[in-house]
């Protein structure tokens, strides 16, 4: 149109943004059922990207706090494994493709004699094959290297071997060689070299744990760690701590002296838990004792009585302890305690038993069948002897089998569950006199401690997560997310356009502009993408956190990241909007460039 017929016409009216808004508010009242589709699916694309997220922050806050608590238990099995065994050929070229001048100075210190020279690229390349050979699968595996391990395959590489191997690459699908034919052809070429140098590293190692055996062992090194000694005499003894803990500094190193004390405390405490565990359920429990006094009471009558009775036989074959019988009514818990120990010194003696002893007492069949035998083995003894026991004194005493404990276990005593058993207060006892120096709390904790990060680790491998991939399959599925939004949004968006193709051309004849259509479609899916993302940021944070907390339970609240959930709620919130908006925008174009009489001829 020319300029002069446009001063003629006038300009086109241009509608406020409150009419676009208001058009806008009207399509989403008056076609709620499609409004809804389309915040519907911005909540389910909106919370799908957040419970992804939302995971990928739990596991990776959860990782790194169960890392840090693991690095000193981790740090000692590495030190136990180097005190208690020979590393392997692989183990040892390690050290030298780390830090080559190293190894070689350690090799000489051991040995008196410089290592083979080997180029480090070499070291390097015939790791690279080996750890290659360890990850393949058990049947291909056996294809490649036979019946040998990795490290024999390895130090009889040649020109054959290379060639089989090539070979067998060919044909099976899926396995990709780790190196080019002519590094491996190299590497073939430098077998003979690599051969001695690993030997030098063998004979080095070998040495190391003659020098280790000739301080006492791997415990006497453990130790002197536990006594004080510093890494450079630790180191002397036959312990090169830098080889196993490159990384360890003064903090790791005193973290690892706390565990290894911890894991002695717990050595203990399992063997002693062992040891009562592995109690003759016949042996007496002051908890079996119904009533001390009466029991002290019938054994002074007795032991003043004429002639031969039970207090009299249990007092003799107490050897030595009668005089703790006597005292069994005393409130005194170690009282008690003496008294127990001398009945059951009583009920592992032969002796306790006679027959003029136990005249007019009714014994049971099954020790009256026992007592005709000449000999009985020592725990046939102790059963019938508590028999005995509890013939003469029934009423006082509880049932041998009405007793019986369960076996004491750490987990349990840890968590307080078996703060009541029968055996706690001489398993109290025994910690205490083999471990003064420290707090039973302590240990306990410890304990907890362990069985939280088992659980933990446990958990990790049960949904297979290995950080390092994380950050890629958290992209992925993000990815898969946005896909999910825009491709719902755009379908939805292009049925209500589809479906207002008369309102449209009706707006477009009387006056309504590109711009303005452009603009109502857009706060339309705005508005409707806002709600939607604001819900599913909601619903996705909720079941992000819901599938945390049942995951790691308190392990998850205490490494809880509120930053990086806010951010990522933020963001899924932001990213949520923009999706819907640049969702409809083609759409909206195609809304706004339609010509009228196309929109007319189309039936709705």
């Amino acid at each position: 149109m020319s300029r002069d017929k446009r001063s003629l016409l006038g300009d086109a009216p241009r509608l406020p943004l409150s009419v676009a808004i208001q058009v806008a508010w009207t399509s989403i009242r008056v076609r709620m059922s499609r409004s809804l589709v389309t915040v519907s699916s911005v909540v389910l694309a909106v919370a799908f990207l957040l419970v992804v997220v939302g995971e990928n922050l739990a596991n990776r806050a959860v990782w790194r706090g169960f890392a840090e608590e693991t690095q000193p238990l981790a740090d000692l099995q590495a030190v136990r494994a180097l005190a208690d065994k020979a590393r392997d050929p692989l183990d040892l070229l390690q050290l030298l493709a780390d830090d080559g001048a190293a190894a070689s100075a350690w090799v000489e210190s051991q040995t008196g004699a410089p290592m083979p020279p080997l180029d480090a690229t070499t070291a390097t390349l015939a790791l690279k094959v080996a750890r290659w050979i360890e990850e393949l699968k058990p049947s291909h595996r056996f294809l490649v290297i036979r019946n040998r391990t990795p490290d024999e395959w390895l130090l009889a590489l040649d020109a054959q071997a290379v060639e089989a191997l090539v070979k067998v690459s060919r044909d099976l699908p899926g396995i990709t060689l780790p190196a080019s034919r002519e590094d491996l052809d190299k590497l073939a070429a430098q077998r003979p070299a690599l051969e001695r140098t690993v030997a030098a590293l063998i004979s080095a190692e070998d040495a190391r744990l003659a020098a280790i055996s000739a301080n006492g062992g791997g415990e006497a090194i453990l130790d002197r760690i536990l006594a004080g000694a510093d890494r450079a005499e630790i180191a002397a003894g036959g312990m090169p701590l830098g080889q196993a803990l490159p990384t360890l500094d003064d903090a790791r190193w005193q973290a690892l002296r706390r565990q290894l004390r911890m894991d002695r405390a717990r050595s203990t405490a399992v063997d002693i838990v062992r040891r009562l565990n592995e109690r003759d359920p016949a042996h007496l429990l002051a908890a079996d004792v119904r009533d001390w006094r009466g029991l002290a009471a019938k054994l002074r009558a007795q032991i003043g009585a004429a002639g031969d009775n039970p207090g009299k036989r249990l007092v003799a074959a107490a050897r030595g302890q009668g005089d703790a019988l006597l005292l069994a009514d005393d409130a005194d818990a170690s009282a008690r305690e003496a008294a127990i120990a001398a009945i059951n010194t009583a009920l592992g003696d032969p002796a306790f038993f006679t027959r003029d002893a136990w005249t007019g007492i009714s014994l049971p069949d099954a020790a009256s069948e026992t007592a005709r035998r000449d000999q009985m083995r020592e725990r046939q003894l102790t059963r019938f002897n508590r028999a005995l026991f509890d013939a003469a004194y029934a009423g006082l005493i509880a049932p041998m089998n009405a007793t019986a404990p369960e076996p004491l276990e750490l987990a349990q005593l840890a968590t307080g569950d078996q703060a009541d058993h029968p055996l706690a207060g001489q398993l109290d006892e025994r910690l205490r006199a083999a471990l003064p120096d420290l707090p039973l709390a302590d240990l306990w904790a410890d304990q907890r401690r362990r069985a939280r990060l088992e659980a933990l680790g446990a958990t990790f491998t049960g949904i297979d997560y290995n950080p390092e991939r994380a950050a890629t399959r958290t992209f992925w599925l993000v990815a898969l997310s946005l896909l999910v939004c825009i491709v719902g949004i755009v379908n939805t968006m292009m049925m209500a356009v589809t479906e207002r193709f008369r309102e449209i051309a009706t707006m477009k004849c009387l006056g309504a502009m590109d711009s303005f259509i452009l603009k109502a479609f857009l706060i339309e899916s705005g508005a409707t993408g806002s709600v939607g993302s604001l819900i599913g940021a909601l619903i996705g944070l909720a079941l992000a956190l819901t599938q945390s907390a049942t995951r790691f339970g308190s392990s998850f609240w205490q490494a809880f990241p509120a930053r990086d959930y806010a951010l990522a709620a933020l963001g899924a919130l932001v990213c949520g909007m923009v999706l819907a908006v640049l969702g409809a925008l083609l759409p909206a174009l195609k809304a706004a460039r339609m010509h009228p009489i196309e929109a007319m001829r189309i039936d709705a």
